[in-house]
């Protein structure tokens, strides 16, 4: 029995790197749901999103599709992140109040519009300070929705632009770009 118990953890320190076994008993491992390209995930901040989550959908998902869901949510928005920095898009904060104003609800809104009729952005800009001012008040949500709006629209407008230049950059090879090159180099 003694001699079993010695191959198997042999076994286990051949197939194991002593980084996975030191990691295995790290205390700081505890606290961590998982790990995305050297980032980790904590506990805590996981179960939040799987609790909005289920808020959100109602009492129709299970626990394991919920932390699914959530998971695959949080591993494609870090991947995208990643894909975001090695191509060099930045969505500024003018992007973003633009993809704003564009919204139907809020560019048609009667409390946006001005005596004529138009959108007025200073009535705009006015209401969403307010918001702002009032979000010292716990019981407030509206200035969280507005900074999960604002959110949701940068992640679209990011989404947009990085699926444009992969569009974009499908429709050629890099044959026909040599070929391209060669051509406009070569003279008559």
């Amino acid at each position: 029995m003694f001699l079993i118990v010695i191959i198997c953890l042999a076994l286990f320190a051949f197939v194991a790197s002593p980084k996975d076994i030191l990691d295995f008993f790290n205390s700081s491992k505890v606290d961590s749901v998982g790990e995305i390209n050297g980032e980790t995930i904590s506990r805590r901040e996981f179960s939040a999103q799987v609790e909005a989550y289920k808020s959100n959908v109602g009492q129709k998902v299970t626990e394991t599709q919920a932390v699914n869901a959530v998971w695959n949510s949080v591993l494609s928005e870090k991947l995208f992140k990643t894909q975001l920095e090695e191509a060099g898009i930045v969505v500024g904060e003018k992007d973003i109040y633009d993809g704003i104003i564009e919204i139907p609800s809020i560019k048609n809104a009667e409390i946006f519009k001005n005596e004529v009729g138009l959108f007025d952005e200073e009535k705009f800009k006015s209401y969403v300070s307010n918001l702002k001012k009032s979000s010292k008040d716990k019981a407030n949500n509206a200035w969280s929705n507005w900074l999960q709006t604002e959110r949701s629209i940068k992640a679209n407008l990011e989404k947009s632009a990085y699926t444009e230049l992969v569009r974009y950059g499908i429709g050629a090879s890099l044959k026909e770009g040599q070929r391209s090159y060669l051509e406009g180099q070569t003279k008559l």
